[in-house]
């Protein structure tokens, strides 16, 4: 057996308890019924939740590598002897495992109580999301402990096989001497010209700006995807070039003695003597905690937003349509409570292909139709004179697409001037869904029966007293597909059916919704989870230079209070460059997601909000972590 190590383990034990958190979290939600009774689609999260399991299992065996590495660091003399007195690998990665149970069983218990917490506050959100209460789940099921027993064993038995592999490839012999710890790397300073630095990240920030404006100006548009994987990349460079700007700035106001900030020139000339490691590990963290926090608040708001817009894809509470010129809607009639329904209307789409020269949608309705479906949103009636005609459109891009292309308002049909009335109308009405299109024409009807047009397509319109349940969408679709008198000519080889039930819809969406978000909480966590111990683990692994550091200080007069607190100080200033750069990006994306998504939320104050939360669980993390690893450097001083 080595040593007390036990007493070192508390970043394993700590980081360890966190993974096992979202493991059994994940377990608790992927076997709880209740939760995919939701929805008819809410199954897909079972594919989301695979994902994180497979994510987190991954992050444990970078946990594992650290966690080994710091049994071998705190005990490598004594792991060297067993070495030289011919002990195999398997020998001595099976004492570093023993060396870690205590730490993974105590882990693997603080998992199960902070998983359980977790499972129950991802409910909490779901409850919110779909507007319903008591979501049973099932906490500790026999199913759900035999997996996580199942899992935890699996977990050791990787333990085992990284130590081997880590154990191979050292040479623990030479374990027993120690190495030039206080070496100082060739490449400080003075290789860092900050201004040419600087310019090219400059460069950087402007393509960043230029792909973000070119998403906007793209986004309904395929290539927007390409933009957006675009601007990742350049938003990366640019956060850890930032990050490397922020350190060299500091470490050249700190690089001179002053007695006023005499830790922070001793800790600046600690960064100098290990520069290219440090600033690695700084940029490296510190990119993946940004764009991790950016992730989470990102996710957060559009996914409150794609709640508030719900309503917004299904503004009528049913609708069919055929692409037919005549059609018969009494199955569908026969299929519906007809006491429950409070208004009715079918009408017809006509389409008018000479309004392509004009840059104007070719789709057209007549103007009684339109207003009475105005009258089922609750909106008045709109009057057109003879030789006007009205745009409906329901998305401001093109709204401002049209207005833009088209120069001139009047148009020629038949030997007749039309003039666009004054406002263009957009609010939900259905179009891209039913349509096809974003936009329609409103003429008057004797207008539209002048014209002679053909009729593209035919479409019943519903508003219930009561919403009927979302399983009515699926039964309607089996009803039409079935019904042999549906179509009344056969000019079409393929006719296209569609059903809009805000019901279904609204399900549909919430699941969407609840897969973005809790997908993204979890996957952000992880991610700063990954990030803040990578930071944390530095010191760790660098222990024995840190303690010789100790030991001049101690030696040169410091007491051992004065050396604990610049180890509090060291630590602190290792987040310090992680914090103003999370500080910067939450405040960067806050004011940018409020420029261009205030309109469409009801209440923009949800924008700082998740900001505060994304914000918020980067200083927990980092707040426990920061416990742990003062813990760990006492305990060094103190040996």
């Amino acid at each position: 057996m080595i040593g007390q190590g036990g007493n070192k383990n508390y970043h394993y034990m700590f980081s360890m308890s966190l993974i096992f958190m979202f493991f059994y979290a994940v377990l608790i939600l992927s076997n709880s019924e209740g939760i995919y009774e939701l929805a008819e689609n809410m199954e897909n999260m079972k594919v989301f939740f695979s994902v994180i399991f497979v994510v987190s299992f991954l992050v444990t065996i970078k946990f594992a590598i650290d966690g080994i590495t710091q049994v071998i660091i705190g005990e490598r003399e004594k792991l060297g002897i067993y070495s030289l007195a011919g002990n195999r690998i398997t020998f001595l990665a099976r004492m570093v495992n023993v060396n870690l149970l205590e730490s993974f069983f105590i882990a693997s218990i603080i998992g199960v109580i902070l998983g359980t917490i977790y499972s129950h506050c991802i409910v909490i959100l779901l409850e919110l999301i779909f507007e319903i209460s008591n979501i049973e789940i099932d906490i500790i099921g026999f199913k759900t402990f035999t997996e996580y027993i199942l899992l935890l064993f699996m977990i050791l038995c990787t333990n085992y096989l990284v130590a081997c592999i880590i154990l191979k490839r050292k040479d623990v012999k030479d374990l027993i001497y120690y190495e030039n710890i206080l070496k100082v790397e060739d490449s400080i300073l003075r290789d860092n010209n900050l201004f040419r630095y600087s310019v090219i990240t400059a460069g950087i920030l402007a393509l960043t700006v230029s792909f973000i404006f070119l998403i906007i100006k793209n986004i309904q548009y395929d290539i927007t995807i390409y933009y957006i994987m675009a601007s990742l990349i350049s938003c990366s460079f640019l956060i850890y070039r930032l990050t490397k700007i922020i350190i060299l700035i500091r470490l050249n106001k700190n690089v001179k003695f002053s007695s006023k900030s005499f830790f922070k020139y001793v800790f600046s000339q600690e960064v100098i003597r290990n520069w290219k490691k440090y600033y690695r590990n700084q940029c490296l963290s510190t990119t993946i905690l940004c764009l991790s926090c950016l992730f989470l608040f990102g996710s957060l708001t559009i996914g409150y937003s794609y709640k508030e817009n719900i309503a917004k894809e299904a503004p009528f509470d049913l609708a069919v349509s055929v692409d037919a010129k005549s059609v018969d809607f009494s199955n569908v009639k026969d299929k519906i409570d007809l006491n429950n329904v409070n208004y009715k209307i079918e009408y017809k789409v006509y389409s008018n292909e000479d309004l392509k020269k004009y840059n104007l949608p070719t789709q057209c309705i007549k103007l009684s139709d339109y207003n009475y479906l105005r009258k089922m949103l609750n909106k008045e009636p709109i009057n057109l004179s003879d030789y006007q005609y009205l745009v409906q459109v329901e998305d401001m891009v093109i709204e401002k697409r049209i207005k833009d292309e088209v120069q001139n308002t009047q148009i020629s049909i038949n030997n007749k001037d039309f003039y666009m009335a004054e406002s263009i109308q957009n609010f939900p009405f259905l179009q891209s869904n039913i349509n096809g299109k974003f936009e329609l024409l409103i003429f008057n009807d004797e207008v539209i029966n002048d014209m002679r047009l053909p009729v593209k397509r035919n479409v019943m319109m519903v508003s219930f007293k009561n919403q009927p349940k979302a399983q009515l969408k699926n039964e309607l679709y089996k009803t039409l597909n079935s019904s042999n008198n549906l179509v009344m000519d056969n000019e079409k080889e393929h006719i296209t059916i569609k059903v809009v039930l805000k019901e279904w819809s609204r399900l549909n969406g919430l699941v969407g919704l609840s897969i973005l978000t809790i997908f993204g909480i979890f996957l952000s966590s992880i991610l700063i989870l990954i990030a803040i111990n990578n930071i944390a683990f530095y010191s760790i692994k660098n222990l024995d230079k840190i303690y010789i550091e100790n030991k001049i200080y101690f030696d040169l007069g410091w007491s051992l209070e004065q050396i604990s607190q610049y180890n509090a100080f060291r630590n602190k200033a290792f987040f310090i460059n992680a914090t103003e750069m999370i500080l910067l990006s939450l405040v960067t994306g806050t004011v940018s997601m409020y420029y261009f998504t205030n309109q469409y939320l009801d209440n923009d104050m949800y924008i700082f909000a998740f900001a505060t939360i994304s914000l918020l669980l980067y200083l927990l993390i980092m707040f426990v972590y920061n416990i742990s690893l003062n813990r760990i450097l006492c305990n060094k001083i103190y040996e």
